[in-house]
């Protein structure tokens, strides 16, 4: 182009800039807006859009930093689908003082999309008040909601627990006249909101208000309807969503029956799970997947049916639906439970195996549990040290909290202290666990170990000594002890 004595233009730039971004060449990104930088082209609102569009969440805090400066560089009007996009791009990198910031010195050049995105900030970060503020903000300015906008606002009351405040909003917006920014996302995001509060009453009368509309519902409308059901314990109401669904040509998918099948085997009603998995099967509409295998086996680990899962999850290997640590935590916990304890620590092995396996937290307590609940408290430490070097560090406050009263329950008080001292930072040689990191349990196991400590001093001629045999642990291993209560406990 130079060549031939051609000019870069806005939209020369734009495309140079989505190529590079596109290719995941930020020194090449950057150096084209150093090119800007350096002559009398400038920055524009399209070449700014681009930037903040290409940072998420894992973006380098100096990229983002860099991008967001730039807006202060434009050497054109900063225009309202930009302003959008900053306010969108602080939320993706979790900046909220960023965009707040931001928005302060930019609101009069916002519209509805702008405040939109604001009101969607707000929400996530729980901010109730806030959220109300810029909703009112934007009526002052003359500004009207869009069905964006209104969704924005729905959404943010429902994410700060106001789910009612959201129901009242669309009510009145209908009452006014405005009903044509309403639609099935809105209405969908109350109900989900009364769902995951278990009003599922609530649910229904909102699902009547939108029919009232003349807004019909959709599959994921009714898949809402169905989880609130599920949350709920009200399963006697699936029959009647599913004759609405059909009267309303809405086909059910794969989440549908997922959660139908979540909600049986929660009420505990497995006979209908099952018989719904078979049909499903049967039909071969839809594929199958790993979370509908794992609500049958979560189903049959609250029913204590091992047996019925070991087939289960054969079945789900052998259409080629890989398990993964969830799935292999609710199996452990089931046959722990179950007093088959060979046959979980023979399926975390091979599993580990056969799919290449890496366990996580989850899986390795959940082995300890097994363990402790089958008496096998030296297993138990085994597999403590064994996560610990796959892992390369401690394992968390529930991991050990699991530990600790496990220990206790079976009555090997040393070990529990061992335990609380690795929490602790103390470190442990018995258990080979160096000191220095602090990730503590959970208050109670700490006071029912403060509590053995004090009993089994009591019983001693002297402080550690039981009074029907030899010392087992010292003056030093009891005051460790109550140094870990003080650690929690300061006062």
């Amino acid at each position: 182009m130079r060549e031939h004595g051609l000019s870069a233009n806005k939209v020369t730039i734009a495309e140079l800039l989505s190529d590079r971004t596109r290719a995941h060449d930020a020194e090449g990104v950057w150096r084209i807006v150093d090119w800007m930088q350096s002559t009398d082209f400038g920055i524009t609102n399209a070449a700014c859009s681009i930037l903040l569009k290409r940072i998420g969440p894992d973006s380098e805090p100096s990229e983002v930093d860099r991008s967001f400066s730039l807006i202060d560089e434009l050497s054109e009007p900063l225009d309202e689908a930009l302003c959008s996009q900053a306010v969108e791009a602080a939320i993706r990198t979790q900046r909220p003082q960023l965009a707040s910031r931001f928005m302060e010195t930019k609101t009069s050049s916002g519209g509805a999309a702008t405040f939109g995105s604001m009101i969607k900030l707000h929400g996530q970060n729980g901010d109730l008040h806030q959220v109300w503020c810029t909703w009112n903000l934007m009526y002052e300015k003359g500004i009207s909601p869009s069905s964006v906008t209104l969704g924005c606002m729905v959404e943010a009351l429902v994410n700060c627990s106001a789910v009612e405040e959201a129901a009242k909003l669309v009510r009145e917006t209908a009452a006014n006249g405005d009903s044509s920014i309403l639609n099935t996302v809105i209405y969908s995001s109350i109900i989900k909101g009364f769902a995951q509060a278990k009003q599922a009453e609530k649910c229904f009368n909102t699902l009547e208000e939108m029919e009232a509309q003349g807004i019909p519902g959709n599959t994921i409308t009714y898949n809402t309807l169905l989880d609130a059901c599920a949350k709920c314990s009200a399963m006697a109401r699936v029959p009647a969503i599913f004759e609405k669904m059909r009267q309303c040509d809405v086909e059910p998918d794969r989440i549908t029956y997922s959660t139908l099948i979540k909600g049986y085997c929660v009420a505990g009603e497995l006979d209908c799970a099952f018989k719904l998995f078979e049909e499903l099967k049967a039909d071969g509409k839809l594929d199958l997947d790993e979370i509908v295998y794992n609500s049958l086996l979560d189903g049959c680990s609250r029913k204590q049916k091992p047996q019925k899962a070991m087939e289960y999850l054969q079945d789900m290997i052998s259409v080629g639906i890989q398990p993964s640590n969830y799935t292999l935590s609710i199996m452990v916990k089931l046959l722990g439970r179950a007093k088959r304890l060979n046959e979980a620590l023979k399926l975390a092995n091979d599993y580990r195996k056969e799919f290449n396996l890496k366990l996580n937290v989850q899986v390795f307590t959940c082995l300890m549990q097994a363990c402790l609940l089958n008496k096998k408290v030296q297993k138990a430490l085994d597999i403590y040290k064994e996560m610990i070097g796959e892992l390369g560090r401690l394992p968390d406050r529930k991991a050990h909290t699991v530990l600790v009263e496990g220990c206790l329950n079976a009555g090997a008080f040393e070990q529990a202290l061992q335990v609380c001292r690795c929490a602790y930072g103390f470190g442990s040689p018995e258990l080979a666990v160096r000191g220095g990191v602090t990730v503590g349990v959970e208050p109670k196991a700490l006071s029912d170990l403060a509590n053995k400590a004090a009993d089994w001093r009591g019983l001693g001629h002297q402080i550690g000594t039981p009074r029907w045999g030899k010392p087992r642990w010292g003056t030093c291993g009891l005051q460790l002890a109550f140094d870990a209560v003080s650690k929690s406990f300061p006062k």
